[in-house]
């Protein structure tokens, strides 16, 4: 690109792989929501808006057309289209804050059948996360949230969230082994 910056998407250009299908998801904002406790203040303005409660431990919800994902015991991601929105409805919440990160994230969607062979290649069977979890891993060794999707089609789709800085090196490593996969 002439400015500088990574064309992320054409590290994916041309790599077809039967029953697999990685794509960088550009539509979606990222937010992450901060407090201090689970079931305090914060949380209860938090699901007042989203119509639903945060997920609990290694959990993730779809709520307000987002989907929200476990970070930690103090923090969620909400990852969607209309996430970046959440920052002003909360402004006024105590006891935690929303801080709107797309510009230092990016999402990858994975999905198909050869998915979890997939994922299991770029970081082991232990940062697949089942349907309706969400966990941190290392994938190529660099720090990623996995997102299982929930629902039923959630066994073969995952969501990754990765800091904007690492993504030309995951997607580095995902380019070869989807060469190494055909």
């Amino acid at each position: 690109m002439a400015d500088g910056a990574p064309d992320f998407a054409a590290a994916l250009t041309g790599r077809q792989v039967p029953d697999l299908a990685v794509r960088l998801d550009a539509t979606c904002a990222v937010t992450t929501l901060r407090y201090f406790s689970a079931d305090g203040a914060f949380a209860a303005a938090a699901r007042a808006v989203l119509g639903a409660a945060l997920p609990g431990t290694q959990a993730a919800v779809n709520a307000a057309g987002m989907l929200l994902a476990w970070r930690s015991p103090t923090e969620t991601l909400a990852v969607g289209v209309d996430a970046a929105g959440l920052a002003p409805r909360l402004a006024d919440a105590p006891d935690g804050c929303c801080i709107d990160l797309t510009g230092g994230m990016q999402v990858l969607r994975i999905a198909g059948a050869r998915s979890r062979e997939f994922l299991c290649r770029l970081g082991g069977t232990g940062v697949v996360p089942r349907a309706g979890e969400s966990r941190r891993g290392r994938l190529c060794d660099v720090p990623v949230q996995l997102i299982g999707l929930p629902g039923p089609a959630a066994a073969t789709e995952t969501t990754l969230v990765v800091e904007r800085v690492y993504a030309p090196h995951l997607l580095g490593w995902i380019r070869e082994t989807l060469a190494d996969l055909n």
